[in-house]
């Protein structure tokens, strides 16, 4: 009779159980003591399905969520890129303004020294123009700066979020078949 249950729970059926009949103590003990050992490994194959299916649906959810932060990443990395884009033409106008400017001043300067010509105040304001126009391409070249910054950021974001998926699938992969070889068991 105990090779028979011994026989069944080695083919998975966990359910199974020896009889004591006090008759003998000593074989008694040993079905008493391996209907323990059962009642544990029972105990412990639910609980390793248990966790194997909590990793497997916890797996979903992290790439799934990974997929949902990546797109974020995406549109963050398009949207720096389009930042930096525009601050970079931006740049180049006032680039060109500045030349164009650089070149009045100096016609202005060249006509200051005309005693029949007063134009003191205009030169003054366009030397004022030409200053804001430089502080204007030193805060378009921070914005360009702060867009590489975060586009770089985005784009290392984005990697770590591949690594993470890459684990979460991964572990998906693991947790199956170990969810699978636990079903085996009764």
């Amino acid at each position: 009779d105990y090779s028979e249950v011994m026989r069944q729970c080695a083919n998975g059926d966990l359910t199974q159980r020896m009889e004591t009949d006090n008759e003998n103590d000593a074989m008694d003990q040993i079905a008493e003591e391996f209907n323990e050992m059962l009642g544990e490994l029972e105990k412990t194959t639910g609980q390793l399905k248990t966790f194997s299916e909590e990793v497997a649906e916890s797996s979903d959810i992290v790439l799934t969520n990974t997929r949902n932060v990546r797109r974020s990443a995406e549109q963050v990395t398009q949207s720096v890129e389009s930042i930096n884009t525009d601050a970079t033409e931006q740049a180049d106008r006032l680039e060109e303004l500045s030349t164009a400017i650089d070149g009045v001043i100096e016609q202005l300067e060249s006509l200051s020294g005309n005693p029949h010509v007063q134009i003191g105040d205009e030169l003054e304001q366009f030397r004022s123009v030409k200053d804001v126009l430089e502080e204007a391409s030193g805060d378009t070249e921070s914005i360009r700066s702060e867009a590489e910054s975060a586009s770089e950021t985005s784009k290392q974001q984005a990697e770590q979020l591949d690594e993470v998926s890459e684990r979460a699938d991964r572990l998906k992969r693991y947790a199956k078949p170990l969810g699978g070889i636990l079903d085996r068991f009764e």
